[in-house]
């Protein structure tokens, strides 16, 4: 019970933090239950448009969702664990053309789905046996760019959707 809570709370002061809220006081903080005894939410990603918001969790890589004018509601099941071949789901990031970006973690993999329908659009693997791709994030032309926090890489995923290509910062 008291994982559930911690998973509770931490997503509640996440999204009062990614909506402008502020610091809020735990009393006037929204709750957003997520389901199961062992969920450990790591990625967070909001759709501007639409108001939902997906979870990843670190132990099987299910992705949840809800949305934040739905408070109080238990978020459902949005790609079970195992799918795709991801058993973990760390950094998310969602993009104006209803793309959801996933971090496979150690596995060297990322995701790209459609974030309405739930469907893998592309799926890409780095390669690397000792890796962690960690962290996900947007430019302005729609690329994606996923870190490596162990290797001196990034990942590009390019807005057409071409394969990741590694790219070494110099």
């Amino acid at each position: 019970m008291f994982v559930r809570m911690r998973a509770v709370l931490a997503l509640s002061l996440v999204l009062s933090l990614a909506l402008g809220g502020g610091a809020l006081a735990q009393e006037e903080a929204n709750v957003y239950p997520l389901p199961g005894e062992e969920v450990f939410p790591e990625g967070i990603a909001l759709n501007e448009g639409t108001g939902d918001f997906f979870v990843g969790s670190t132990t099987d890589g299910t992705i949840l969702t809800s949305n934040v004018s739905q408070p109080g509601v238990e978020a459902r099941v949005f790609s079970e664990g195992g799918a795709d071949g991801r058993n973990t789901a760390i950094g998310m990031k969602t993009d104006r053309a209803g793309r959801l970006f996933v971090a496979g973690g150690d596995t060297g993999q990322m995701f790209v789905y459609d974030a309405t329908t739930g469907a893998l659009i592309e799926g890409f693997d780095n390669g690397q046996e000792m890796t962690f791709v960690n962290d996900v994030t947007l430019t302005p032309d729609d690329s994606a760019f996923f870190t490596d926090s162990m290797n001196p890489e990034l990942y590009r995923v390019f807005p057409d959707g071409r394969a990741a290509t590694r790219w070494r910062p110099t």
